[in-house]
């Protein structure tokens, strides 16, 4: 078992027979996965668009703490600002200014050293100016105010784990309602309100490294596959003009530094289709 200076502090791992099925198991899953979930780009107007981006990224805490072992229950809770970098060619809109803040919550369940659970949730609304979609001729800015949620399982399968490094993979599935909706006044039928729900896959191979009393987990990619969406647009631009929204693909890559006694977490994730992220977490484990 393993303990951080909050947690654990020795690490002896007990013999476990389906060690050797978890480890074969685990990579071929993830492969399968990734497979299932490839996805075309997906277009939309842009305050919808990021704010699908967005909820992704309360999605991070599904990947419990360092030293996670046989028989613990941990529970997450954390806090995130999210923004757009500005000019950016991944989305439909270009030099969007939205800025969002989100609450995630999250428990993980360990059943065995290297098989787990986790169930996510978290809230986001955002708020900013956007350009008017550009196949529109009125061509104005006006603000967007978003609102998202989205909710998570995933199963933890540790392909190693070592008193300084373990590797987790994480396989689920994810379910997203997001809208968003424009103020600006010169838009026919006095809005631009959008809403997506859509459902599909969670997976992520996260590396986590242990010293002292300090940990850190680099999200090598932590990705949501969306294959079933469904889009409700009030019809601004002429009929036929705006794309069918099928799928799409949201991936997470950054760090996160732990300081283990308080159990604090302090993550940064870089700019993907055109958002970053800063996110503060704290654990608990029963």
């Amino acid at each position: 078992m393993l303990e951080t200076s909050g947690f654990i502090s020795q690490y002896a791992e007990p013999q476990n027979p389906h060690r050797k099925t978890l480890q074969i198991l685990g990579l071929p899953l993830l492969a399968c996965f990734l497979a299932l979930g490839i996805a075309r780009e997906a277009f939309g107007h842009g305050g919808i668009y990021v704010t699908r981006v967005f909820t992704s990224y309360g999605l991070y805490t599904l990947v419990p703490s360092y030293g996670i072992s046989k028989g613990d229950k941990e529970i997450r809770i954390a806090g995130l600002y999210s923004w757009t970098e500005g000019k950016n060619t991944n989305i439909v809109f270009e030099n969007s200014d939205i800025k969002g803040n989100s609450v995630s919550a999250s428990a993980s369940w360990m059943f065995f050293n290297r098989f787990g659970l986790s169930l996510s949730g978290s809230v986001l609304r955002a708020s900013g100016p956007e350009p008017l979609d550009p196949r529109s001729p009125l061509g104005a800015k006006g603000n967007v105010t978003a609102r998202g949620s989205t909710a998570a399982a995933a199963v933890l399968i540790y392909l190693i784990r070592r008193k300084h490094f373990q590797l987790p993979v994480i396989i689920g599935g994810s379910k997203l309602w997001s809208s968003a909706d424009r103020d600006d006044k010169t838009v026919a039928q006095g809005g631009y309100p959008d809403t997506w729900n859509g459902s599909g896959l969670v997976d992520g191979l996260t590396p986590q490294f242990h010293y002292k009393n300090m940990s850190f987990t680099w999200y090598l990619w932590l990705s949501r596959h969306i294959r079933d969406t469904h889009e409700s647009l009030k019809p601004v631009i002429a009929s036929g003009e705006h794309p069918n929204i099928s799928s799409y693909t949201d991936s997470l890559h950054g760090l996160e530094f732990t300081y283990d006694p308080w159990n604090l977490s302090l993550a940064y994730f870089t700019p993907s289709a055109g958002v970053q992220a800063l996110a503060l977490k704290w654990a608990y484990r029963l």
